[in-house]
C-alpha cells in the first residue's frame, strides 16, 4: 500500500474577486487542518460517504469525496449550491510517494516528473513506483505548472514519538470555473487511463450509490435502522482483494 496524494489546497475566488480558502491558507505545511471553521457549515455522511458544505460571501459550496469500489481512484467533486457564479476554484495537490507504514520523512530517492497529453496528467517518481494519474473535469479547466516543496510537521506522529517532519511536493495547481449545474471534479488514480475514463464523475457517483443501496438491501433487517445501515457500510470498507491473490487469479 502506497501513500501518494497527501493534501489538496483549496482556494475560491468569488464573482466579486474576493479570494477565500476552504482549508489551509496558501500554506501546504499548515497545521494539518482540513477545514477553516469560519466557512464550514455542515459535515455529514450520505450513504456512508463524506459531504462538506461551506458558506462564504453569499455562496454555498458542496464538496464530496468518493473512492471508487475496486479501484485505486479518488474523485473530489465540488458543486455551487447557492450564490452568484461562476466561482473560480483552484486546487493544488501535494504529493509524497511512500509505503503506507513508512516514516513520514521517507524519500522516493528520485525526482518527480510530470507529463501531459491533452487533459491527461501523469506524475512519476521512477519506474519502481506507481504512476499517479490526474484529470480535471470542469469548465475552463487547466493545470498551471508551479512546482513547490514544503516541509510538513505531523502532530500525531510527534505525539507517538515517531519521525514527525517530512516534505510534500506539488507540481502546480488546477483551476476551473464552478457554476450552478457545472460541477468540478479532480480525479486521482493509479489505474490505467481506460479504467479512469470508463465512467464520468456523475456516472461513478451513481454506480457507487446503487452498489451501496444493494448492500443495504442484502443486509435485510440488520440494516433496518440508521445504526445498522452505518455498520453495514463501514464493514464493507474492510473487504479487499489482496494484491497477491489478485495476481494468482490473473495467472489462473
Amino acid at each position: 500500500r502506497m501513500v501518494m496524494l497527501n493534501h489538496l489546497l483549496e482556494r475560491v475566488r468569488l464573482a466579486d474577486r474576493q479570494v477565500l480558502w476552504l482549508g489551509d491558507e496558501d500554506e501546504i505545511s499548515g497545521p494539518n487542518a482540513a477545514d477553516r471553521t469560519e466557512h464550514l457549515r455542515e459535515f455529514r455522511l450520505e450513504d456512508g460517504l463524506p459531504v462538506w458544505t461551506y458558506r462564504m460571501g453569499g455562496v454555498a459550496i458542496e464538496k464530496r469525496v468518493l473512492m471508487l469500489h475496486g479501484q485505486n481512484t479518488v474523485h473530489v467533486t465540488y458543486r455551487l449550491l447557492e450564490g452568484p457564479g461562476p466561482v473560480r476554484l483552484s486546487l493544488r495537490p501535494s504529493l509524497h510517494f511512500r509505503p503506507y507504514e513508512s516514516a513520514v520523512n521517507t524519500s522516493p530517492g528520485q525526482a518527480f516528473t510530470v507529463s501531459a497529453v491533452q487533459q491527461r496528467y501523469e506524475v512519476s517518481a521512477g519506474p519502481d513506483l506507481p504512476m499517479l494519474r490526474l484529470a480535471l473535469h470542469g469548465e475552463r479547466g487547466a493545470l498551471t505548472l508551479d512546482a513547490r516543496t514544503s516541509g510538513v510537521s505531523y502532530r500525531m506522529e510527534k505525539i507517538r514519538g515517531y519521525e514527525s517532519v517530512g516534505s510534500l511536493w506539488s507540481p502546480g495547481y488546477f483551476r476551473a470555473d464552478l457554476a450552478a449545474g457545472a460541477p468540478v471534479t479532480l480525479v486521482a488514480s493509479t489505474e490505467p487511463w481506460e479504467v479512469v475514463e470508463a465512467l464520468t464523475p456523475d456516472g461513478a457517483a451513481a454506480a457507487e450509490q446503487e452498489r451501496r443501496a444493494r448492500l443495504l438491501e442484502r443486509a435485510g433487517s440488520a440494516a433496518a435502522d440508521r445504526l445498522g445501515a452505518e455498520l453495514v457500510l463501514a464493514a464493507d470498507q474492510f473487504i479487499i482483494t489482496p494484491a497477491g491473490r489478485a495476481d494468482e487469479a490473473a495467472r489462473a
